[in-house]
């Protein structure tokens, strides 16, 4: 349906920009420790995927028939972004017990996130591995993989991230951080329930199928913007107090929304306005308001 293609189209650029604004506020932290440096590589594979689903959706808009290099690039974007999701969700939530909660780690949670790291590289040796015995290009073997394993990937991250956030939930003492780990932990559990759901129904009607993926990628939107209404609302990690670079960010994200909104525009009155005068009508206005 042409609305739920419109709205998938949104969500991901709204995801991308709301992980951008993300990773800006945690790069100009003042005093940066391994979980900031860790939470900024979470971000940015989730950022990976979500723009690799952009650049997907604009390709299709752009080609019709996308060539295969834009393929293989916004595959890998979101193939790659995926396998390494799940070690470092669960390493966030480790660092983060060890740094903000002062909790000791035992030798167990240690054992297990060096090992997801592992199976995650290994998964990546086993992509080129199988590129070579197929005499395939690797970008035709991401393809293949993205296909059949993308949501697995996603719903595994998903689980583990719920886990994770109920444990430091039942642990934290701080009022705010406790409000934000419960909206955490029911943002994931929303997002694996809808992503099981996607995979039961993998075969069903094409309408219910664009339904249930524009609901997963407004789920993954869900705790980007959680971290962001927490961080300039709640202080959350001390990000709140870089008041000039968020309202810079603020004002780059806006300038970035009403650039889209005007290559759309021009793009739709084509047929009848030239794009470029429908451009400098659009960005003139942009004076006034």
């Amino acid at each position: 349906m042409a609305l739920l293609f419109y709205v998938r189209l949104i969500a991901l650029t709204a995801g991308s920009l709301v992980y951008l604004f993300l990773l800006a506020l945690i790069l100009g932290h003042r005093r940066p420790r391994l979980f900031e440096r860790l939470l900024f590589v979470l971000i940015l594979l989730i950022f990976l995927v979500f723009s690799g689903g952009l650049l997907r959706i604009n390709a299709g808009i752009q080609y019709g028939s996308p060539p295969e290099a834009t393929i293989w690039l916004y595959t890998g974007l979101m193939v790659l972004g995926t396998i390494f999701l799940q070690p470092v969700v669960l390493h966030v939530h480790v660092q983060y017990a060890r740094t903000v909660q002062n909790a000791r780690i035992g030798w167990l949670l240690k054992v297990l996130t060096g090992a997801w790291y592992l199976v995650a590289v290994g998964e990546v040796l086993a992509l080129g591995v199988a590129s070579h015995d197929a005499h395939e290009g690797i970008g035709a073997v991401l393809v293949s993989y993205g296909n059949s394993r993308f949501l697995q990937g996603w719903a595994l991250s998903s689980m583990l991230a719920a886990l994770s956030q109920f444990w430091l939930t039942l642990r934290e003492k701080d009022r705010s951080a406790k409000a934000l780990g419960k909206r955490l932990f029911s943002a994931s559990c929303l997002l694996l329930a809808v992503l099981i759901i996607k995979l039961v129904y993998a075969s069903a009607s094409p309408v219910l199928s664009d339904l249930f993926t524009s609901a997963i990628i407004i789920g993954g939107i869900l705790p980007g913007a959680l971290l962001i209404y927490y961080a300039l609302n709640q202080n959350f990690l001390e990000y709140g107090a870089q008041r000039n670079l968020v309202y810079a960010l603020s004002a780059t994200v806006l300038a970035l929304l009403y650039l889209g909104f005007v290559h759309r525009i021009s793009g739709w009155l084509a047929p009848v306005f030239p794009p470029e005068a429908t451009a400098s009508v659009l960005l003139f206005v942009l004076i006034f308001l």
